[in-house]
Parts: structure tokens; sequence; C-alpha cells
């Protein structure tokens, strides 16, 4: 199997469990969403975002390195070191949660009056905390796992985790908040079970773990500016909740907290991708295919960015019915948000593709530089905005931070490695969209009286003129279209016909 099939393939089985994981979060999402106040259900992920923020203290950049590492013993044939870097690295993180959440556990009292301004986040607090100790190995195994090309085991965790503890939820969700907290423990105990069993049956945890110091320096070594990159990139991520928070209350947590995780269902294809693009560019780079890692970036790229183009489309067009339908009246103030963030999406998707690559072909120091500069424009952003226009500000400035990321990691890359991407391309697959937009939108404002033709049509019309325009003006070439035929992806055999034959 060359690298092109084992990239399509392994991401087509992360992508498969993502969405199985993702519909099941959301689910999760939507059934607290309408079991509890608005206020009970900001709460709730304003604790989960205190705590995650810490979660990159405690990697210190140690889990993209054991990536990395393990990807290239596995390809190189040196087993030996596979056992004792995985042991180094569960062995550091472990520890350092353990400092990180004694503290939060014993000043939770204060943390939740004086931050939360609420004393019923306490308990929930140190449930959460617990629940960040456990989930410190299952992180460290996961990464393990993917390093290790095991793709299958690493994409089941999720949904697994995501199954148990919707189901605790279910049967917790009297006691409110703090039984909500005890599910997320019990999902992460199992998953891990799952885990340890699924590595175990497959001969990774067995022989020695003996400790080596010149592999923990040289692991430690890679892993400093990952860790720095890693931190900025948690703050740029956690910083919109963070600072509604702090500034605006429980009420707008939670609108953003509706908007967000929405607009989030678009990061599923590039998030899979990641999973297998990370150790597989570093494989290639190691072995010096230097003109196969510029033909995979290029086609990852374009793919993903004519992929996620449509789809932002339609959350755009009709994020108010989105949110109406799914979680309610109550959130309808969050559609222009949402809309923002689906927008924001598309250059996600390019940044992560940039950024994983950056630290494939050993620049993890170039990523930290860009993901820090960004990281503090967002904060900076939301600082000065967030406190008087609330969660569009916030979406605002994750959209500017990322676009300006996408254009740093990618000017950055082509310094190491020549991506093979024609940009004018991409320009039509953005202006392509652009116009489906506004077809889409001139179709709703038509047929505004009767809802169901309103979306059928509306979406029928911008998806087929979208599809026709980026064929036609070679957006997407025939050839490109051709090799996805060769690769045996899932996708119908008339469906590729039609689109090479429009491409021709």
């Amino acid at each position: 199997m060359n690298y092109a099939e084992r990239l399509f393939k392994g991401s087509a089985i992360v992508f498969g469990a993502a969405i199985v994981a993702t519909l099941l979060g959301y689910a999760l999402r939507l059934f607290l969403a309408r079991s509890l106040p608005v206020t009970d259900f900001g709460l709730l992920y304003s604790i989960f975002v205190f705590i995650a923020f810490f979660s990159l203290f405690k990697d210190l950049g140690l889990g993209p390195t054991i990536i990395k590492f393990l990807a290239e013993f596995s390809g190189a044939g040196n087993k030996d070191k596979i056992k004792p870097s995985i042991l180094v690295v569960g062995l550091i993180q472990f520890a350092i949660a353990i400092a990180i959440m004694m503290p939060i556990i014993f000043f939770s009292d204060f943390i939740a009056v004086f931050y939360f301004r609420t004393v019923a986040a306490a308990f929930p607090l140190q449930i959460i905390a617990v629940s960040f100790i456990i989930g410190t190995a299952l992180t460290t195994l996961q990464h393990a796992a993917q390093g290790l090309g095991h793709v299958k085991i690493y994409s089941l965790v999720e949904p697994i985790r995501l199954a148990i503890a919707f189901l605790f939820v279910a049967l917790l969700i009297n006691l409110g908040v703090t039984g909500i907290s005890y599910a997320y423990v019990l999902g992460a105990v199992a998953a891990l079970m799952f885990l340890l069993f699924g590595l175990k049956s497959r001969g990774k945890l067995t022989g020695k773990a003996a400790f080596d110091k010149a592999l923990t320096k040289k692991l430690m070594k890679f892993a400093f500016p990952v860790f720095i990159g890693g931190l900025s990139s948690l703050l740029l991520f956690y910083t919109d909740t963070i600072v509604l928070t702090a500034f605006r209350g429980l009420e707008d947590v939670g609108l953003y907290q509706a908007a967000l995780p929405t607009s989030q269902l678009l990061w599923v294809l590039v998030n899979s991708l990641a999973v297998v693009l990370l150790p597989l560019i570093a494989e290639m780079w190691a072995k010096k295919h230097i003109n196969e890692v510029s033909t995979a970036l290029g086609l990852i790229s374009k793919f993903a960015f004519v992929v996620v183009i449509p789809i932002a489309i339609i959350m755009i067009a009709f994020a108010g019915d989105i949110l109406l339908i799914l979680f309610g009246q109550a959130y309808l103030p969050a559609a222009i948000t949402l809309q923002i963030l689906a927008i924001n999406s598309i250059f996600y998707t390019l940044f992560v593709i940039f950024s994983n690559s950056l630290i494939a072909v050993n620049k993890p120091i170039s990523n930290t530089k860009i993901t820090a500069v960004i990281s503090v424009l967002n904060l900076i952003l939301n600082i000065l905005f967030v406190p008087q226009y609330g969660i569009a500000a916030a979406a605002l400035s994750t959209l500017l931070a990322y676009f300006i990321g996408t254009v740093l990691a990618f000017y950055s890359l082509r310094k190491t490695v020549q991506i093979g991407m024609d940009t004018i391309s991409l320009a039509k697959i953005f202006v392509g969209g652009i116009l489906a937009m506004s077809i889409i939108v001139a179709i709703k404002t038509v047929l505004i009286f009767n809802i169901l033709a309103e979306i059928i049509l509306s979406l029928a019309a911008g998806l087929i003129f979208y599809s026709f325009f980026i064929l036609r003006t070679k957006g997407l070439t025939k050839e490109e279209l051709e090799f996805l035929r060769k690769l045996n992806i899932p996708v119908p055999k008339f469906i590729v016909k039609m689109l090479v034959k429009l491409a021709s």
C-alpha cells in the first residue's frame, strides 16, 4: 500500500469513527442543553474548559512528540525503543497531572466563588479534576496507538468514552451538574480499559521498559518547542470561553457553547486527516521521500478545502434554523456567532494541515512561533471587545486569528518543502462557494413562505452550482478525481464518473 492509500484509507477509518463520536458528543450536548437551565449548561462547560486549560501543562508537548517518534521507530525497526518511550511520557505526564489537579481539588471552594461566582461549582470541579488525572493515562496510550499506526484502536476510544458517559448521564441527570461529572469519569475509565486491552492484545505493551536517559533527553528536547506551541494553541482554543466566563457570565457561555460545537462539526474531516497525517508525513520525511510529502500536502489541502466549503455554506445560511431545531428558542441569539465560526472552520481546516506538517518535518519551533502570535492576538482582541460586544466578538477574534495563522503557516512550510498546491485553484473554489452562498440566500428570501421548499430548493441549487463551477473552472481537475478513484475511496462510481465528465 503506498503513502497516499495509507493516508486516505487510514483517514477514512478515523473519519468514520469521528462521525460516530461527533454525533454521540453532539447528541449528549443537545440532551444536556434541553435538560438543564442555560446557566447550568454554561456552568458545566465552564468547568470543562477550566480543567481542560491545564491539559497542556501536563502534556509538555510530549503528545505530538511520541506520535512522531513512535512512527519513526516503528518505520525504522527500532522496536526496542517503543515501550521505554511510552513509559517515560506516561510517568512524566501523570506526575504533572497530580501536581496540577491537587491544588484545584483543595481550593475548589475558593475557585468556585471567585471565578465561577457560584458555590455550586465546587464539587463538580473536584470530580472533573479526578477525571483529568484518569485521562492522562488515556491520552498517553491513545497517542501511542496513533504513532504506531493502530488506527482502529485509536479511533474507537472516543466513541466508547462518549457512549458510556452518555449512558450514565441519562441515569444521573437528576443529580444535575454533579451527576453529569460522575458520568464523564466513568466514561474515561471505560475508554482506558478498552485501550489497555487493545494495545496488549497486539503485543505493544509487552517486554521490558527500562528507563533510557538518552532517549528521555531526545524526547524532551523535541517536545519543548512543541509544548510552547501547544500551550499557545490551547490558549487560542479556550480563550473565548475563559474570557466570556470572566467578563460576561454563564448565560453567554451557554450560548457560545451551542454555537462553538455546532461549527466544530466542520472540523471532523480535517481532524481525522490530522490523526494519520502527522505520523505518516514524519515517516515519509525521515525516509527522505520529499516529493511524496509535497504531493500529499497539496492533495490533502485541496480536497479538505473542497469538502468543507459547501458544509460551511449550509451552516451559514441556516444558522438560526439549526440552533432553533437542535437547541431551542433560548439559543437563537447565538445565530450570528455560529455563522462567524462556520467561516472560521474553513481557515481552521488549512491551519491544522499546515501546523501538523511543520511538526512532522522537524519544524516545531516555527509552528510554535506562529501559534504563539495568533494566540496572543486572539487573547488581546477578546479582552478588548468581549466585555462590550459578547459572543460575536469572541467568534470574530477567533476567525481573525486562524486566518492569520493559516497564511503564516503556509509560507513557513513552503520554506522547507514545496507544497504541490495551486493557490489559483483554491481561489476558484472559494469564489464558487461565495456564489453558491448568494444563490442559497436569494432562494431563501423568495421562498420564505414555505420552509421545506426553501431548504430543499436552495440547497440543491447552491450545491449543484458549486460543483459545476469548481469543475468547469478547473478548480478541481479530472486528474485529481481519477486519483481519488484509484485509491478505492468509498464514493459511488457513478458520481465520480459524472464529476470526471464535467471536469473534462
